[in-house]
């Protein structure tokens, strides 16, 4: 499927998808055979078509939004027959709960949605190539050159089954939202400092910020991860307040503050407050599972010295990595 092609707005609960169920190319409507790990090797029937986001096109989409998907075979009969008629013979049909999905990038951007058995817990990359599954084939084509490949073999299928991203449900909420209101306790603050450390226009950065933890008052006092940049927080972090009492204050989640998530689906979102020209990695403040992999690779003779690492400082791979695979803070929007 070309990935190139798909939609950079996310797909969400109640957008209405449509596809022509008779394409006059075989290859928009074609079925395919979906292999994963489940205990034992496991294997199912999917019909996989593009369809355009209707809803996102009415918005005044141009060209229109195409989201991939995937419906078991066993289900896509009731899809069809489910489905509204639309224009020139195309099915029209929502996005429910019952769909799952899963994404390129976290921002929402290549978005595709999977219907099926929710028994099967096939992963992202089995749908649908992923930066993680280009990072493994990258180690994996070295680890073969350097004359390892039945380790890399191994290797390659401990990290997938480890490291994989499984499908996200529509139903899991992130931690935090855009106009979400959380709450700090103003003596915390001092409690725990981290140094962020980065490499910005040729330039290493070291950086002091205050972690604490936050209460999002708007989803059920869910705690929150936040960073907020040292000299931020006594005057800029109140300025922005909503409210002030009881050695606490409230303040309204905007485009001002920045996040992270180790999973797509935002359940472990954690919130920063910096000056945005700061241009630090995820990885830099949560430690990340692909950079994990990354140092074990980088460890492993003789891959190490095939690329050299043996003889470069360890940050300068550290830097190597995150300019190649590290993800950058995302803006609330």
């Amino acid at each position: 499927m070309d990935i190139y092609a798909v939609s950079t707005h996310p797909v969400v609960v109640g957008d209405k998808l449509s596809f022509d169920p008779r394409p006059a190319r075989a290859q928009d409507l074609i079925e395919c055979t979906i292999h994963w790990q489940q205990g034992q090797p496991r294997s199912d029937q999917y019909m996989t078509f593009k369809a355009i986001n209707k809803t996102a096109e009415d918005g005044g989409a141009t060209p229109p939004f195409i989201v991939p998907v995937f419906v078991q075979k066993d289900y896509y009969e009731q899809l069809v027959k489910s489905a509204n008629p639309g224009p020139n013979g195309t099915l029209e049909f929502p996005i429910t709960e019952d769909w799952q999905y899963g994404q390129r990038f976290e921002t929402g951007a290549g978005r595709f949605v999977v219907l099926h058995n929710k028994g099967n817990t096939p992963g992202q990359d089995r749908f649908m190539d992923t930066p993680f599954t280009q990072l493994l084939t990258l180690l994996h084509g070295a680890a073969s050159i350097a004359g390892q490949a039945a380790v890399a073999d191994q290797v390659d299928a401990l990290a997938r089954a480890q490291f994989n991203r499984p499908l996200l449900s529509y139903s899991v909420l992130p931690t935090v939202r855009n106009g979400d209101i959380l709450r700090v306790d103003a003596q915390s603050a001092a409690r725990s400092t981290v140094t962020v450390k980065w490499l910005q226009e040729s330039s290493r950065r070291s950086e002091t910020y205050y972690q604490i933890m936050a209460t999002n008052i708007s989803l059920n006092n869910k705690p929150v991860k936040f960073f907020v940049q040292e000299d931020w927080w006594s005057v800029n972090l109140l300025n922005i307040a909503v409210s002030k009492e009881n050695n606490h204050f409230d303040f309204m989640v905007n485009g001002q503050f920045q996040y992270g998530q180790t999973n797509d689906s935002g359940h472990d979102r954690w919130v920063v407050y910096h000056d945005r020209a700061r241009q630090p990695y995820q990885h830099r403040f949560i430690p990340s599972p692909i950079f994990a992999l990354v140092n074990f690779f980088s460890q492993r003779p003789p891959l190490s010295d095939i690329l050299a690492i043996n003889a470069t400082d360890p940050e300068v791979v550290s830097d190597l990595a995150a300019v190649l695979f590290g993800r950058p803070l995302l803006t609330f929007d």
